[in-house]
């Protein structure tokens, strides 16, 4: 299939970099666990992100980069150091906007990772709703005509939060009422789900209620505008995803949105 181009008279409204799954850790290369023929490279990492982002300084018209989630390995242990380190490599010449991953999410508590990845600064008219669960998604207009929605695919869910918390207590009663167990070694792993229902494991997540109406609000008036918008998040919206286990939990209210 050949891709189109623009034509000498056309220009893009907007050319940005796309950053996933660096999955950076300070420990030695090995086997990946889902696939043993494959070897992670964690420290190397940085030396990828550094190329990817000289890369993006010598192409024309780069203008930022997202970063969609799992910059950290879950082999950190701890949310300082190591995503410190990463976002250090990202180097300040192209700004960078962050969705959360689960990967973060193993090392690090929401209200740990929230002032690392929601940056005022490079959202001057992101006015976050009044509450006191940290806050992940926003959306942003690099240019006229267009928006960038950032979704948090795991605002609803067991991963960055405490038992305590009653966000943790219902994913956790939902989880074991799919996987017929409160046994949470069994909640990790799709094998015995069918179809989409892969998807309902403790590694993934959901929008809220508020997110979901948010979302809305935010495509209809893209919508009544006329803008382009671009919709980003760590986890699949799509139906036709190759591993459903990738999937969000509410991904059917999302796409019915």
């Amino acid at each position: 299939m050949s891709v189109p181009s623009l034509s000498s008279s056309e220009k893009p409204l907007l050319t940005f970099g796309v950053l996933t799954d660096v999955q950076y850790a300070d420990c030695d290369d090995k086997p990946a666990g889902y696939d043993p023929s494959l070897i992670r490279y964690y420290r190397n990492a940085l030396n990828q992100v550094a190329r990817a982002y000289a890369h993006w300084s010598r192409v024309p018209g780069v203008s930022l980069v997202l970063q969609l989630g799992d910059l950290i390995d879950q082999n950190n242990g701890g949310c300082g150091r190591g995503l410190d380190r990463v976002l250090s490599a990202l180097g300040g010449a192209l700004p960078t906007y962050h969705t959360v991953g689960n990967h973060e999410l193993y090392n690090c508590t929401r209200r740990d990772l929230v002032r690392r990845y929601v940056c005022p600064r490079l959202l001057p008219n992101w006015t976050p709703p009044a509450t006191d669960d940290p806050v992940f998604y926003y959306s942003f207009s690099p240019v006229p005509g267009v928006k960038l929605v950032s979704l948090d695919c795991f605002e609803e869910g067991v991963l960055g939060r405490d038992p305590s918390e009653l966000r943790w207590q219902q994913a956790a009663e939902l989880l074991s009422r799919v996987h017929g167990t409160w046994d949470r070694n069994a909640w990790e792993w799709p094998d015995a789900l069918p179809g989409l229902d892969k998807r309902f494991i403790d590694s993934n997540g959901a929008l809220s209620e508020a997110q979901l109406k948010w979302l809305d609000t935010e495509l209809a008036e893209s919508d009544a505008a006329g803008e382009v918008v671009i919709v980003f998040g760590e986890r699949s919206l799509s139906l036709h995803c190759r591993f459903f286990g990738g999937g969000l939990i509410c991904l059917g209210k999302v796409l019915k949105g």
